[in-house]
């Protein structure tokens, strides 16, 4: 499939982005998430890393 044509994008003709995925390599990154333990996050503790006196703010909307 050609990506563009005079000039512009080329639309896909079937539902759907028009995009394959690589199915063994989201195996892969899924194998690794699921090893890593990792569920949770703390951005205040990374923050405090870069900046000690970081303090959570919730904001005003």
């Amino acid at each position: 499939m050609k990506l563009f044509r005079d000039g512009e994008v080329v639309v896909p003709e079937g539902p759907g982005p028009g995009v394959e995925l690589d199915q063994e390599a989201l195996r892969r990154l899924h194998r690794l998430y699921v090893e890593s333990g990792v569920r949770g996050r703390d951005d205040t503790g990374s923050m405090r890393r870069i900046q000690p006196d970081y303090e959570l703010r919730l904001p005003r909307w």
